[in-house]
Formats: structure tokens, sequence, C-alpha cells
């Protein structure tokens, strides 16, 4: 494997082949000097990757490993990837020291912190102040939320594009589904409404209309002459309807279009041939009209949602300019568009970057291509690139870039992402145009048989294929080789067991046939006294296998109940990660019921809602005594329950309010986890979800740690 960056470089790299190890290592060389450069600044070798914690990790690789060449004094007797990479050069230890110090100022992060570094410090072209904040995923959602709410309101108020796209979409909630999905699909593609309309022609689709209506009119007269008894309705009915079919002005389809699908709903069936042929004639040309007034509609439609989408775009916009604030979209997408309309600015970016390493990248999406593009121009010149246009044209600098990244594994539309685009870049460094292709041919990770039926299950699955958007199977690139080797733990053990169920069985008795089957499975592997290995900082330990190590994973969460309850009918508790009712969960609501109560004790809802949580668990009379003495509040009760109640209501009420009392007066000091942390332990709520019917509660208390 030659990771030595004389050109540009494309790792391909499976799942556990090492991924990281090799990003670090193409970093290193480059601080140290490779392939005959001088060695680089790391503040001018950018590495991009997809998330905040794996840039994190990333950096942290690199600072060990650079530190621990530092203390060996240069010895590079356990790198030899990094040893064969720098060839005759040994840089010194002092040398090592020097990058690992000057890693502070290293270029490490998402495409959305880089883009916001170089928005910074371009923000007067940009236009945009550079004290911009940054909208999170879940702010820029609310935001965006209450613009399009605020929008739509405006808008059904009067007849409009809003009122006729509830009309034909089926309601404003179809209106809002709608809305949500293209503003994000056209956000993460850096586009704006308007291109929506393009491949739609409302001029040419009435014409289709009217000609598809010509030929329907022309059809009429054969099918009225045609006699026979289970026509005669359709015929009786088109009789009645002549005068108005075949009209092509838009009200006047509207008026005959239902009778007509009525009368052509008739199927020729076992008609006699002399009647089947003129009402076959018939039945063609209407299809060619239901085709065409499909489409009219459809550029309707099209036009509409654009018109609302723009508004409801223009609306945001404007939230986010008063909040002094971008996006994620925005960050990537004005970054995009200021360095390819403005090349003194380009100039100046490829100016400090001496190489750009791009982490998974499978998983970007066309702006982010195109930012890489304008990155590592070649140098010579800054091109002119249209607004419309894509930046695939332009040349890159050779020896700056490297691309790591899988096209097996990558996230389907992930914020936009095209695995076509990582297929197009490995289509070419195979072909060698002007990059070159290296394959991670090693499996670190996993056991040597889950390795080698991996390979033989997925070389069949993705076979070669023609189209951009498949996943093909390359056979001198995605095989894997194991080196992880087999312990005496795992010896002769299957790695792979394939459960078969009952056949014959309806689709639903077959879900719950397979959820069983999978449950007894999972029961007999606790029951058998299975050892596994454990990780104990650089050793391996071997213990029993216990329910925490097994996991089941779904094609869709909708599945996931079903197996709970088949695993719990066995006494084995569940957790489950990432199902889509988190937040509807009982105890999420409980534990937002006491943030709630924590932020404001005189909440009234939220303190009803602690009150009947499993974390008081206050009865119903004494609920109805607080609420009818006027202190329902939680702030009534700091110094003890202040309403006669039942003992052991009392005792409850005085708990709960003492404890608000204390952490609403802290909560801003500690912050809203540790103050829940604290609250959960004083309550002992553990084993109260550990003791509920559903088993989703241990993964609750991780997410809000």
């Amino acid at each position: 494997m030659n990771l030595v960056l004389d050109q540009n470089l494309v790792l391909a790299a499976g799942a556990g082949s090492g991924k990281t190890h090799a990003l670090v290592t193409v970093a290193l060389g480059l601080y140290a000097g490779t392939g005959g450069r001088a060695p680089l600044d790391p503040a001018r070798v950018w590495a991009v990757t997809f998330t905040e914690k794996a840039a994190a990790e990333l950096r942290q690789r690199i600072a060990d490993r650079a530190l621990r060449l530092a203390h060996r004094g240069g010895d590079l007797a356990d790198e030899p990837d990094l040893a064969r990479l720098l060839g005759e050069r040994r840089p010194t230890a002092g040398e090592w020291e020097r990058i690992a110090r000057a890693l502070g100022a290293a270029p490490v992060g998402t495409f959305h912190s880089l883009c916001a570094q170089l928005l910074r410090s371009f923000a007067a072209e940009a236009r945009i102040d550079p004290r911009f904040d940054i909208l999170d995923e879940r702010a820029a959602r609310a935001l965006f939320e209450r613009a399009r709410e605020e929008t739509l309101l405006a808008l059904v108020g009067t007849a409009g594009a809003a009122r006729r796209l509830a009309e034909e979409l089926g309601g404003l909630q179809e209106v809002r589904n709608a809305i949500d999905a293209l503003h994000a699909r056209l956000a993460e593609e850096g586009r704006p409404p308007r291109s929506l309309l393009e491949g739609f022609d409302p001029i040419a689709a009435q014409a289709a209309l009217g000609d598809a209506c010509g030929a329907l009119a022309r059809q009429l007269p054969a099918v009225e002459a045609l006699d026979h008894p289970r026509l005669e309705p359709a015929v009786e009915a088109l009789r009645r309807e002549r005068g108005r079919i075949g009209a092509c002005p838009v009200a006047a389809i509207e008026s005959w279009y239902p009778a007509a699908a009525a009368i052509f709903s008739v199927k020729p069936g076992n008609l006699p041939k002399a009647i089947r042929e003129p009402w076959q004639a018939a039945l063609a040309a209407w299809g060619s009209v239901q085709g065409a007034w499909a489409a009219v509609r459809q550029a309707s439609i099209a036009a509409d949602l654009v018109e609302v989408l723009e508004r409801v775009d223009a609306a945001y916009r404007a939230e986010k300019a008063r909040a002094g604030a971008l996006d994620f979209s925005d960050l990537v997408r004005t970054t995009r568009d200021l360095l390819r309309d403005d090349r003194e600015v380009r100039r100046e970016a490829k100016r400090r970057i001496a190489a750009l390493l791009v982490d998974e990248f499978q998983d970007t999406n066309g702006v982010q291509l195109d930012l890489v593009r304008l990155l590592a121009e070649a140098r010579d010149a800054e091109r002119e690139v249209a607004p419309a246009g894509g930046c695939a044209a332009l040349p890159m600098e050779p020896a700056i870039f490297c691309a790591v990244g899988d096209r097996k594994q990558s996230i389907y539309e992930f914020r936009g992402a095209d695995v076509a685009l990582f297929a197009a870049l490995t289509a070419q460094a195979r072909a060698g145009e002007g990059l070159r292709l290296e394959a991670l041919g090693y499996s670190w990770r996993s056991r040597p048989d889950l390795v080698r039926f991996a390979n033989g299950l997925f070389s069949t699955l993705l076979a070669p294929r023609t189209r951009p958007f498949e996943v093909g199977w390359f056979e001198d690139e995605d095989p894997l080789e194991p080196k992880r080797e087999e312990t005496p733990t795992y010896r002769g053990r299957r790695a792979v067991q394939l459960l078969v169920g009952e056949a014959g069985l309806g689709a639903e008795a077959r879900k719950e046939a397979e959820a069983r089957l999978v449950a007894d499975h999972v029961a007999a592997l606790l029951a058998s006294g299975m050892e596994i290995e454990e990780k104990d900082g650089d050793k391996w330990k071997v213990r029993k296998l216990v329910g925490a190590d097994v996991a089941l994973l779904f094609r869709s969460m909708d599945a996931a109940p079903l197996y709970q309850r088949a695993l719990e009918a066995r006494g084995i508790p569940t957790l489950v990660v990432g199902g889509r009712g988190f937040f509807a969960a009982r105890e999420v609501r409980d534990l937002g019921a006491l943030l709630l109560a924590l932020c404001d004790p005189r909440d009234r809802f939220a303190s009803a809602a602690v009150y009947r949580s499993p974390m008081v668990g206050l009865s119903d009379g004494a609920l109805v005594r607080l609420a009818a003495a006027d202190a329902l509040e939680l702030a009534r009760h700091g110094d003890g329950c202040a309403v006669d109640l039942d003992e052991a209501d009392e005792a409850k009420v005085a708990r709960i309010g003492r404890l608000v009392r204390r952490l609403s007066r802290e909560v801003d000091r500690l912050g809203p986890a540790e103050a829940l942390r604290l609250a959960i332990d004083h309550l002992d709520l553990r084993p109260i979800w550990a003791a509920a019917p559903r088993g989703d509660k241990v993964v609750h208390l991780e997410i809000v740690g």
C-alpha cells in the first residue's frame, strides 16, 4: 500500500480496515516531509470529516502518534507504514515534538466548522457579520417551523397557492410535510426553490392536453353507435355528456372529467370483437387524456409549491438574519458560493491550503464536492465558474488531495449524500485520470470467518453495476483479508448462523414467528454459559455472555416492539437505541416535566406531571386536594407539604418539593444534565425504570447524561 501523496489519492477503505490509521499516517507524512516534498506546516494541511466526534478523534490520534514518536526519539520500529512513507527520511525527536506542538493550529474539523472558519475570515466579501452564531439542528428546526407556520397561516387565509395545495394534497399537514421535505433537500443540495420547476413545461402540457382531448372527441361518435348490453349505461351517459367532453380549457375539463372517468370505467372484457376494438380505441384516447391532465395538474402543483416554498424560505432567512445566525446548510452553501463567485477569495483560500484530506467521502453531497473542487483547484489560475453550473470541470492541483471512503458504507441520502460522487471518483482513479487508487485490504477488527463470509456474500450481492447510484463490487479493492487472529475462546465457534422459520405463514404471522425464533435463540445463547472476550486496558479478559452483549439490528424500527415483547416474555430485558418514539417515551416525558419544574417551580402543568409520574407517584385523591387548595405548584412545598394529605402522599409532596427548591436554585450553575442526574440519584429512579414493563430505559439515561 502506497500512502505517499505524490499524486491525488483515493483510499478505498472497507469496514475495520484501519482507515483512520491510514489517514493519520498520510497527515504525519505530510508534516514530516514525504515524496521529495518539504515538510508542511500542520496549519496548511486541512483534514475534513463528518462529525465533531470523528474530528476530535482524528486530531487526538494524530497528536498521540506524534508525541509517541517524540518520546521514542523518532524511532519508527512500531510505525512500519509511516517508515515506508518517509523512505530514507527519519525526523528527529525534536521535529516530532515541534509537529505535536503545532497541531493546535491544524484545521481538523467538519465541513461545517471549516466553512465557518473561512466565512469569518472573509465575512466582508460574503456580506455577513463575522460574529454570526451557528444554529444546531434542533434550533434551526424550531426556527424554520416557526417561519413555516407563520407563513402558512398568512397564506391560507386568502385564496391562493397554499389553499390550492391543501386541497390538492389532502390537507394542511400534507402541505407541511411536502415543504419540510423539499426545504431540507434543497438546502443540502444548495439549490433555490425555483429549481424545482426544471422539467415542468406548463405550456407544453396544456398543448398535449389539447391534442389528447381532440383525439378523444374524434372517438366519441363511434362509441355512441355501439350496441351492447354491457355498454348501454356508458353509452347513455356519454350521450348526456357529449356536449361537454372534449372541451380543453382547464375549467371546462374539471366539469366533465369525473363523468368521463365513470363512463370509461367499463373494461372491454368479453365484448365481441366488432365492439371491443372501437371501445379499446376510446379507452386508449381516454388514457392519453388522463396522462396529459395529470401533467397539467403536476405543473400547477409544482408552481404552487415553489411559490409557497419561496415565501417560507424568505421568512426563514429573515428569522436567521434577526438572530444573526446561520444553519449548517448555510455554512456550506455560502462558502461554496463565495469561493465560486469571488476569485480573489478563492486565490487566498487556496494559498492557505497545501493539502486537503477528506474522510468518509462516500457521504459527501454535491455542494461539498464543489467545495473540494474549488479548494483543490490547480494553483496556476482561478477559473470562472457559472453560478448555475457545478465545479466538476475544474482541474485539480497534482498531489494535494486525498479522499478516504467506502461505497459500501454510504449512509443513503444522509444530508443529501450521493454515493455516486465517490463511485465516480474511484472510477476516475481506477482509470488513472489524475488520481491513484489504493485499497486498504486488511480487516483488523472482525473474526476471520466473519470476514470471509462477508466477502462471499457481498461479492454476490454487489456484483459490478452499470448505473452510477448502484454500489458495485470490485475484486481489486473490495475483498478484505482477515488479520485478527482467532483466539482459543472463539476457535471452532460459528461466526454466522442462519435461523430458518416455519414455512407457509402469512406476513403478520411470519413476523411474530420470526420474533419468537430470535428470542428463543437469544435465550439459548444467554443460558449456554458462552464465554466472550472483553478489552480491559491493554489486555483481554474472558467473561460470560450477558444480555448487553447481544444486539438486534432492524431494517425499520417498526419491528422493534415485536421483538421487545418476545424477549421480555422470556425474561430478557431490552434497550432500544434510536427508536423513533424516544421523545414520546414515558421516562423522557417525565424528565422533561421535571426540568420544566426546575426552571419554573410555579408551573402548574409541569408540577402536576411530576406528581403523577413514577418519580413521585402521588394518588389521584391527593392531586385533587392539591388542586382544590390551589396548591399544585411545587414552589408551594419547598419547606414541606403545605396541604393536609394522607401521611404517605404528604411525605411524597414534601420530598419532591424540597428537591425542586434546592435544584431550581442551582440549575443555571449545574446545567440541565447534571441537575437531572442529581434528581435521578436522589429519587432513586433507576430501579423504578428497570421494573417498568418496557425495557428501553437505560438509553434514556445515557442520552440525558
